[in-house]
């Protein structure tokens, strides 16, 4: 056997076939050279997708087809180009992508009724660039990109933005194909109307035959059994036709109590999520919302709502509102003086700071916050370091990219492994190696958590 097709095979072993044939089997290629193991991905976006959820697994296979350690880089080559920058991917590193999709041929589509959001409207950022990415390749390659996508994260933060957006640019540039966009209230309403009335046949036929299904808020359907169920046979019958599905959800499939049938055909599709706005995202937001209402905002009036609104979108919208507002009915331009005077009684929720958390962990693990910066291999400074990661993504809103900023420039894939790394020992009930009051041993990666939350949490 080839060593290709060794790692191929070592590959889907480890991550199942289902999802080998989804993200290798669609233009993706390895090469072997001089030590190396070679990534070929078709765009950026699978690109990016293989070095964040991936990668170790890749390794793995590859030390083990190899016979030793070996360095593996992801290289994004569309089909119709030449190479492009080669970026080297190793368990702690990632490539920076950008939409880069080619666009598909354009065919005729029934314009979905007065849906606001739009692709083109959607402020992308680090925590949500996945996500409007698989939205972007659904609306230009209906059919031939993903047959399912299903976008989670809480409420807020512009999941029904990006399901609108999809629907719009299909109806802009495929005016032929059909689309339905419903909530998932609407789509059980609909079939429990039917369902009385015995015209589950024109439910069936409303649903069934479409090019695109848009539901929006499926956790609405978890605990109804009967509307699962049919939900679950009308998605096979799109998936069946070689259509589309595009879903989002305040929750991830599995976390969604869905029956296992239905759990399982969720997760067997691309799975996007959309965190809370970082920094930059909301900063963009707040730009977009003054240039909407042709106003202008002062740099120092946008990063003070910025920094002061850090839950959702809504928030930010909310306060943008309360501001314009405040201005007109006194007449006076936008300022500092004006946003404290608009936006200074405003409740926020209490966060920890990023700088709190961090001195709290290391002083629980006996370690330096120089440590915790450095690039030591130690491995009782390794786990404070993930551990001081985790706590940072499980008590602020910073995107993984602003975490490792604020510690000592790691980047994005370095942490999101991190975090992954203990959040996977916490739910094994695995142990990790760390200096715990005092005593340098393994210890149990939940009750470190446990102890941690408890010290973490907010003086009431």
């Amino acid at each position: 056997m080839d060593l290709v097709r060794a790692l191929s095979d070592s590959i889907a072993r480890r991550i199942g076939a289902n999802r080998f044939r989804t993200w290798f089997g669609g233009g993706a290629q390895f090469e072997f050279e001089d030590g190396r193991v070679r990534v070929l991905a078709p765009n950026d976006f699978v690109g990016e997708w293989i070095a964040n959820n991936y990668i170790d697994e890749i390794v793995e296979a590859a030390g083990e087809v190899a016979g030793k350690r070996v360095r593996v880089e992801i290289h994004v080559r569309p089909a119709d180009s030449p190479p492009a920058n080669l970026r080297d991917v190793e368990r702690s590193q990632s490539i920076s992508a950008t939409p880069n999709i080619a666009p598909s041929i354009p065919t005729p589509m029934s314009k979905p009724p007065l849906l606001r959001g739009r692709l083109d409207s959607f402020v992308v950022g680090p925590c949500n660039r996945i996500a409007w990415l698989a939205a972007q390749q659904v609306a230009e390659r209906p059919g031939n990109g993903f047959n399912l996508l299903v976008v989670h994260g809480p409420c807020g933060v512009g999941k029904t933005h990006l399901l609108q957006g999809v629907c719009n640019a299909l109806a802009d540039s495929h005016s032929g194909l059909s689309c339905r966009y419903v909530s998932g209230e609407e789509f059980t309403n609909e079939y429990i109307a039917a369902l009385r009335a015995g015209r589950l046949d024109v439910f069936r036929m409303r649903f069934r035959h479409v090019d695109l299904l848009a539901i929006d808020d499926l956790h609405f359907i978890a605990d109804k059994k009967a509307t699962q169920s049919e939900f679950l046979h009308t998605f096979n019958s799109i998936d069946g036709a070689g259509k589309t599905v595009v879903l989002t959800s305040d929750k991830h499939p599995n976390d969604l109590g869905a029956c296992e049938p239905l759990a399982n055909r969720l997760i067997s599709g691309m799975v996007a999520e959309i965190n809370a706005p970082c920094a930059e995202t909301r900063r963009g937001i707040v730009e977009q919302l003054a240039a909407q209402t042709g106003l202008l905002c002062p740099a120092e009036v946008t990063g003070y709502i910025a920094d002061r609104f850090v839950q959702n979108v809504r928030e930010l919208e909310g306060a943008w509102r309360r501001l314009v507002a405040y201005a007109s009915l006194t007449r006076a331009p936008l300022s500092m003086r004006l946003a404290a005077e608009a936006l200074g009684t405003v409740r926020r929720a209490p966060r920890q700071t990023a700088e709190d958390i961090e001195r709290i962990v290391c002083e629980r693990l006996g370690v330096t916050r120089e440590q915790v910066h450095s690039a030591s291999r130690d491995r009782a400074i390794v786990g404070a370091r993930a551990m001081v990661m985790y706590m940072l993504r499980r008590h602020t809103q910073l995107s993984f990219p602003e975490i490792g900023t604020t510690l000592g420039g790691k980047n994005h894939s370095t942490v999101l492994m991190a975090v992954k790394r203990v959040k996977q020992a916490a739910e094994a009930g695995d142990v990790i190696r760390v200096r715990w009051n005092g005593v340098l041993d393994t210890h149990p990666a939940a009750e470190i958590i446990a102890a941690l939350d408890d010290e973490l949490a907010p003086s009431r």
